[in-house]
């Protein structure tokens, strides 16, 4: 079964094949769990979205991967002795100590006219 599901802004199309289990978004069939447009596709045609779920992300999955016990590690001084080579940092790739810069997108309010951190009105609105 094939659908076309146009999105709300009506730009874009997708279609799904749900019986493929595929989108041309890329979600679907990347992460196994039914994109938007595949759940929309499945209203439409009175089907359950939640059978296209992959068995990765259901409870029974889940509850296998912690059925185990982890044994905890004991103290360094208990550890068996490494076999091989001691492994030794490249260098070249350490990161310089100095101040990091920061990954933060600045937008229009940052660049208002007299407003600083010394000037911050909600500073003083907040003690």
């Amino acid at each position: 079964m094939s659908c076309e599901i146009i999105t709300a802004n009506g730009r874009q199309k997708q279609v799904i094949k749900l019986m493929n289990q595929t989108c041309t978004c890329g979600k679907f069939q990347e992460i196994r769990i039914s994109c938007s447009h595949a759940i929309v596709a499945c209203m439409s045609h009175s089907i359950d979205y939640e059978q296209f779920v992959s068995d990765y992300y259901k409870l029974d999955r889940t509850i296998q991967c912690y059925a185990y016990t982890f044994q905890p590690l004991g103290h360094p001084d208990y550890w068996p002795a490494a076999d091989g080579l001691p492994l030794v940092p490249d260098i070249s790739r350490t990161r310089k100590k100095e101040r990091l810069r920061s990954s933060r997108i600045r937008n229009e309010m940052d660049w208002r006219m007299g407003h600083n951190k010394k000037t911050c009105m909600s500073k003083e609105s907040s003690r």
